[in-house]
């Protein structure tokens, strides 16, 4: 995120899309940077509610978005529990 700021500070008339994602859940599960692949080789694993990101439904989403020339910073997260 530190980066994306300075990006954004470069030009205050730069008008960018920053779409933050948490834990990114993909139906890929042999990509490495996939939650549930990295989570199964955890030695141990908490059990504390957080937010997630399905990357499959963010995609249609992020492409509406981008149609609309929407800006600013998104905090793309599912429902969680």
């Amino acid at each position: 995120m530190v980066y994306v700021n300075r990006l954004r500070n470069c030009s205050r008339t730069m008008r960018t899309c920053t779409l933050r994602v948490r834990m990114p859940i993909s139906s890929d599960l042999s990509n490495p940077r996939n939650f549930i692949t990295k989570i199964t080789r955890y030695e141990k694993v908490v059990d504390i509610p957080n937010s997630m990101t399905i990357l499959d439904e963010l995609l249609p989403i992020s492409l509406e978005m981008a149609k609309r020339n929407l800006t600013g910073i998104w905090n793309f997260t599912n429902p969680g529990w």
